[in-house]
């Protein structure tokens, strides 16, 4: 199929794919456009090729999940680049731009979930329930999703359980855009991101691994993409690592319970072992020693 037939076939789909051979001239291989009531199923069978999501100012709003049935592919986004393997899937915004680069002979299948099919609570992004987000999904209309996913093996066989938890990530991420301006708008993402980050750090505190490429790997992020959440505060994931360690020490020092422990005993649980490093940090953020701020507080 030549590609400007392809594009003229898909321009009038809602999830305005461009699909590009590695030659620019043939797309080879297979694909095919389902519509089911408001669903739209794309499947593409192929060699080596790069899909285009480029969002329409009328596209509707809404979800689009891809799943992998067989081979490998690589989400780029502005800043990001995810790899899928088979069985998995992922999710984007319908409005979003993403492009998939795919490994040779991939098997996709794409999925438009409109927005109406969707129900989230406004204070979703700052509230939870045994620890799980819990999103709606018409029911009815999942009857639908059911069959085109395909996923494999989801947790305890249940691919209700399976989507339902991947919708987590999908609303806490995938909602949210990938630039400045929407990031800003977003508050309600911005703020959920940063009290899951916040919760994270706290209790790996005292650990050595505590990182910001640990920070990432757990909360699914890139870390280039969490430091670019953080800027909107002034912060880093290595500044808040810091600051948050900083605070609790400081705390540790003036608190009755650890009266008894040395400043050197306190700085080392928070895994800063070298005094004198620690003696310059500790008065570069607090303006005094550790020894004149422990004095002073337990003065007042």
């Amino acid at each position: 199929m030549k590609l400007s037939e392809f594009e003229k076939r898909v321009s009038s789909s809602i999830l305005n794919l461009e699909c590009i051979a590695e030659n620019d001239h043939y797309f080879e291989g297979g694909f095919a456009e389902k519509r089911l009531g408001q669903l739209t199923i794309c499947e593409i069978n192929a060699p080596r090729h790069r899909v285009v999501r480029r969002p329409m100012n009328s596209a509707q709003e809404g979800i689009v999940v891809t799943s992998v049935k067989s081979g490998e592919c690589y989400l780029e986004r502005e800043y990001d680049q995810f790899d899928f393997h088979e069985g998995s899937a992922f999710f984007c915004r319908a409005s979003e731009f993403y492009s998939i680069e795919t490994s040779d002979r991939v098997d996709l299948k794409t999925l438009y979930i409109p927005q109406s099919k969707l129900s989230v609570s406004e204070s979703i992004f700052l509230s939870k329930k045994d620890s799980q987000l819990k999103p709606y999904i018409d029911p009815a209309f999942f009857a639908l999703i059911n069959p085109y996913l395909e996923l494999v093996s989801p947790p305890d066989n249940s691919l209700s359980n399976y989507v339902e938890s991947s919708f987590l990530s999908l609303i806490s991420g995938v909602l949210s855009a990938n630039d400045d301006s929407d990031i800003v708008q977003s508050s309600d993402h911005v703020s959920y991101l940063l009290k899951e980050m916040i919760v994270l750090v706290e209790s790996h505190l005292k650990q050595e691994y505590l990182s910001p490429e640990f920070v990432a790997k757990k909360m699914g992020y890139s870390s280039r993409y969490l430091n670019k959440i953080l800027s909107t505060k002034g912060l880093s994931l290595l500044k808040l690592i810091f600051q948050m360690r900083m605070d609790h020490i400081m705390a540790d020092l003036v608190s009755p319970e650890k009266s008894k422990k040395t400043i050197c005993f306190i700085a080392s649980d928070y895994c800063f072992y070298d005094n004198a490093y620690f003696s310059r940090q500790f008065k570069a953020y607090t303006g005094l020693s550790p020894k004149e701020y422990r004095f002073i507080k337990n003065s007042v």
